[in-house]
């Protein structure tokens, strides 16, 4: 079963499985774009300071919350990413427990880099909560039940997020797992004295101790 699960067919199904939740929870938003034509008529539901930050040559665009997807979207997504999260969480647990079973098959060493990839699997699971889904959560009830439009501030932090959320599952695996966070502290560390040098490595002629340092005596005529 453990062969077939990690062999090269299921982990092409698996991957096309993938794409396909993520082209599922993407592709019904396209239909919630507000057509170009019609952002009079939209712009026309909210006071005219709203888009006072729309300055003339940006390019922008509007959701309409009031588009009859949000209905089921909103549910169906929330219920996904739920079935996913917690049978993440649920395999992971498995993987710890069977880990911890078979400790006397496996070294010390190996059985510790083990259980740290698995412990960093949690966290990693548990971070699209923090960075992606908990946000998305409080602007699609923004949007969609307060009926509000999508201010500059909320595309910022959304756009920061995102950016930050794959660095952080990187940092996280090179200082959860000792291997990794050894070798990249002592390339820091290196760095770090090889800065310190004198001239960026170059290490400057000092004149030996005792030695007679030759002079010019100026006699004037």
């Amino acid at each position: 079963m453990r062969k077939k699960f990690m062999s090269w067919p299921s982990m092409i199904i698996q991957h096309v499985l993938g794409y396909a939740v993520c082209f599922a929870v993407a592709i019904p938003i396209w239909y919630a774009i507000v057509d170009e034509k019609d952002y009079p008529a939209y712009m026309a539901r909210y006071d005219p300071s709203t888009f006072n930050e729309i300055k003339p040559g940006d390019v922008y665009g509007f959701l309409d919350e009031k588009s009859p997807i949000w209905k089921w979207y909103c549910i169906m997504a929330l219920v996904g990413f739920c079935y996913f999260f917690f049978g993440s969480l649920l395999l992971s647990a498995y993987i710890i427990r069977q880990i911890s079973k078979n400790a006397r098959k496996f070294t010390e060493k190996t059985y510790r880099l083990h259980l740290q990839l698995s412990f960093i699997l949690v966290v990693q699971i548990i971070l699209p909560l923090i960075f992606v889904v908990g946000p998305l959560s409080i602007v699609f009830f923004y949007f969609v039940y307060w009926e509000q439009p999508l201010s500059s501030n909320a595309a910022y932090i959304g756009v920061t997020l995102l950016t930050v959320y794959p660095s952080t599952n990187t940092f996280i695996t090179i200082v959860g797992v000792t291997p990794y966070r050894n070798f990249t502290t002592n390339w820091i560390m290196a760095i770090i004295h090889f800065l310190k040098r004198p001239c960026f490595g170059k290490q400057r002629i000092q004149p030996r101790s005792g030695s007679i340092v030759p002079s010019t005596t100026v006699v004037p005529h």
